[in-house]
Formats: structure tokens, C-alpha cells, sequence
């Protein structure tokens, strides 16, 4: 055969695997290298190859040790750490990592030296800053990982007079740390702290509607801004607006403004974007299920995959660059301790066709790969408009017809999804699955596993 025969066999094969009406990119073929994408193809929503993990929906985490809300966190060294918060009472200093290879938590010491409780935090990469705590704590904490020790011996001044509760920060590089809003006094100044020389200076004040900020963890630093994401500045109902801080020239400009408003909330970023996560506490506004994400080159937030419960008064949330550990929180006014992990926020593994010129026709079930599989099954459905946000539910049977698994049972928006069905402790044989939208069975299959 000749090589112009082999090239039209391929693209025959591929023309046929991505047909319009069923576009589903497959892991292996992107990171192979084997498919270009579309320019009509926007990344939305993906699964990671190496954990195999969907991003529908989140999975369940072991729970903290204990509940709390508006601590700390962030990621070194592979785990997440958590630290401080209001738990069992406003002095709580719970000092924790979660490894997700093994999905415990464990106590890490040295312990948090002082409260951690409604404050600013950043983290440098291998320095944790906590800028003062809820009550009356002007103490700068900052945990040198590299050497597991605390320093406290650095406060934040009284002129300026800096805030010391319900700030919110990020760093920005080169030994500076971006701090703005505060409760104590309350303000929408802003400011920025040099660690290497212990000073700092003051910066452009918070834009946004309001006479402050107080009460959110909403500051993300991203391609080299600072974006305030929401915000508590008065109103229950939330803040929709979007600032973005330049440190170069020391000016404010306006954002995407937000699907919904937001209070009590966290923002945290990696390389693809943007995400928020929570919001509302007790009398400030119900808590959410939302999480809002700004993807990089994108002019608009999408609301993406939810929470499996609401959350709000400002979660614990972090980053492994693309794996989401969110913990703890509010549902109410009652403290929480439960904990989701949602692995694949990576572009280049999976691809979720929110196209601008395609929606699906019909919902239904276009491929499941590989089957037969030594390993695990990944499951690639659509929904239709029609079914845009019903209840999604896919479940393995054994072929005596007792249920197994359910890989997927929640909200789906329409477009293309995939979700694995893991099986290191299957035994090989022949397995039924089930898909269903809302009431509606859309279809019913067998899988292989050898």
C-alpha cells in the first residue's frame, strides 16, 4: 500500500471517530499527539490520564480531623495543607496535611503557633505567610517549609495602620506580598509587604462598590495580576464584580463580572484559570454549591462542575497545579469538616464540547474505551439541550443484575462528558451498565473486563 492509501485510511478513521454529531477527544489521542483540535474547540472541562479520575463529579475525601471555616491552606511537597480556622471555638490552631495518594489526614508539626482565624495568607512556594488573626493577633506567622520551623517574630505595623482580620492576600513575587480590604479598621485600602526588607508600602485602593472588603478569601494571583474575585463589601446578596490589580503600574481594572454574587467566598487559580469556590455564611446569604471558573483567554466565567454540598464562610481550598482539594466551610451557620477532591482541571486530557456552533441533538452514551479493558473503562456521554442540568446517572451491574458501582449521579450541563469506571479490585467478567437521564433510561450496555 502506498503512503497516500495509509494517510486516507487514518483520516477516514479519525473523520469517523470525531464525526460533528459526536465529537469526543480521547485522552491518548491528544497526548499523542494524533488529533489537532478544532479552533472551534474551547477547553472547558478535563480528566486526568495519569489518575484516571473524572472531573464529574468531585469525589468524596476523607473528612478533616476536625470541622472549621476560614482557615488557611496550600500545597508543598505533595500534600495539602490546612491551617487554623474558627473550629470548635474562635482559637482553634489545627495544623493539618491531607495526602490524597492514601486519602488521610495527619497532624503536622510544628503546630500553627498563634489563631489563623479570618485573616490574609499567602504562600511564596516554600514559605506560608498568616498576616495577624481573629481577635486581636498582629503576629505575621510564616512557616519555612524547607526547615519545618515558625517564625512570629515579625507583627504588622499600626502605622499604617494595616488590618489585622478580614484582609485577604496573595504573593506576587519577588519577596512581595499583595494584601488588600480589612475589617480592622474596616477599609478598601491596599498595600504591599516586602518580606526580605520587613516593610511596606502603600498601593492603589480596592476599586470595587462599597466603602470595604472584608470577610473573603477572594484574592488569586494570575499571569502576573491580582484578580479580587467577589467579596463581602456590605451587601447579603453578594458581589458580582471582578478587579484586577497590576503591580507594575500599581493601577486597578475591571473584570469579568461574576454569574452570581458572592460573599465568604475563596478564589484560587493555576494554570488553566480562575476558580471560585463558595460563598454566603448564616445571615450573609445561604451557602453555595457554585463554583465559578475564569478560564485563561476567556472574557466570561462559566459556572462549572458544583460542589456535591453548599459550602460557604470561606473554605479551605488548594491546588496540586491541577488537582482541587476543597474542605471544611459552612452550610448555614453549622461548621463543617467533610472534604472533595476533583482531579484532571488540566488542559489537554479531555475536552468538553461547549462549542459555539454545536449542540447536541440527543442525549446518549457515544463511546466507552477501551472495551473489553484490562484496566479501567472510560465512559464518554452527551447531553442534549434539552437535558442541559438534569440528573446524570450511570451504574455498573454484575451480569446477576446487583449493583456495583455508580460512576456518575449528579447535574450535567449539555455537551460531552467522561467519567472512568476504576477496576484494580474487579474481578475479570462480563459487567452491565445503565445510563439514565432524570426518569429517562437512554441506554444500557455490557463492558468486558479480562
Amino acid at each position: 500500500m502506498t503512503k497516500h492509501v495509509l494517510m486516507l485510511i487514518l483520516i477516514g478513521s479519525l473523520s469517523l471517530l470525531f464525526a460533528q454529531n459526536h465529537v469526543l477527544y480521547r485522552p491518548e489521542d491528544v497526548l499523542a499527539g494524533l488529533v489537532q483540535l478544532p479552533e472551534t474547540v474551547k477547553p472547558y472541562d478535563y480528566t486526568n490520564s495519569v489518575d484516571g479520575v473524572s472531573l464529574d463529579p468531585f469525589q468524596n475525601a476523607a473528612n478533616q480531623p476536625t470541622v472549621n471555616c476560614r482557615g488557611a491552606g496550600c500545597f508543598y511537597g505533595g500534600k495539602h495543607y490546612v491551617f487554623g480556622g474558627f473550629g470548635a471555638s474562635d482559637t482553634d490552631k489545627p495544623s493539618w496535611s491531607y495526602d490524597h495518594n492514601t486519602n488521610t489526614w495527619a497532624n503536622y508539626t510544628p503546630q500553627l503557633p498563634n489563631n489563623c482565624n479570618n485573616t490574609a495568607f499567602t504562600f511564596t512556594g516554600t514559605k506560608f505567610f498568616v498576616f495577624g488573626s481573629y481577635p486581636s493577633s498582629r503576629v505575621i506567622q510564616i512557616l519555612d517549609f524547607t526547615t519545618s520551623t515558625w517564625n512570629t517574630s515579625r507583627t504588622i505595623p499600626t502605622n499604617p495602620a494595616v488590618p489585622y482580620v478580614g484582609h485577604q492576600g496573595c504573593y506576587i513575587g519577588g519577596g512581595k506580598h499583595f494584601i488588600t480590604g480589612g475589617y480592622t479598621p474596616q477599609t478598601k485600602h491596599s498595600w504591599i509587604y516586602d518580606d526580605v526588607a520587613d516593610s511596606w508600602i502603600s498601593a492603589a485602593d480596592w476599586p470595587g462598590t462599597g466603602s470595604y472588603l472584608y470577610f473573603n478569601n477572594n484574592c488569586a494571583f494570575y499571569n502576573g495580576k491580582v484578580y479580587t474575585v467577589g467579596g463581602y463589601n456590605g451587601s447579603t446578596a453578594g458581589y458580582t464584580g471582578v478587579h484586577i490589580y497590576d503591580p507594575v503600574t500599581n493601577t486597578w481594572a475591571t473584570g469579568p463580572t461574576l454569574p452570581g454574587g458572592v460573599n465568604f467566598n475563596t478564589a484560587v487559580s493555576n494554570q488553566n484559570g480562575i476558580y471560585n469556590v463558595g460563598s454566603g455564611y448564616s445571615s450573609y446569604g445561604p451557602a453555595r454549591t457554585n463554583i465559578y471558573f475564569l478560564q485563561q483567554g476567556q472574557g466570561s466565567w462559566v459556572d462549572d462542575e458544583p460542589l456535591p454540598q453548599a459550602r460557604g464562610s470561606m473554605p479551605n481550598a488548594s491546588f496540586d497545579s491541577f488537582n482541587l482539594l476543597v474542605s471544611g466551610g459552612t452550610s448555614g451557620s453549622s461548621r463543617m469538616g467533610t472534604a472533595w477532591y476533583a482531579t484532571g482541571r488540566q488542559v489537554g486530557f479531555y475536552y468538553k464540547s461547549k462549542f459555539a456552533n454545536y449542540i447536541p441533538t440527543k442525549s446518549e452514551m457515544l463511546k466507552i474505551y477501551p472495551n473489553p479493558s484490562r484496566a479501567n473503562f472510560l465512559f464518554g456521554f452527551t447531553l442534549s439541550d434539552n437535558d442541559h442540568m438534569k440528573v446524570v446517572n450511570i451504574t455498573i451491574y454484575d451480569i446477576s443484575g446487583r449493583a456495583l458501582k455508580t460512576i456518575v449521579n449528579s447535574k450535567k450541563s449539555f455537551g460531552n462528558h467522561g467519567v472512568y469506571w476504576y477496576t484494580d479490585n474487579v474481578r475479570a467478567g462480563v459487567y452491565i451498565y445503565k445510563m439514565t437521564v432524570g426518569n429517562k433510561l437512554i441506554t444500557s450496555g455490557r463492558v468486558t473486563k479480562l
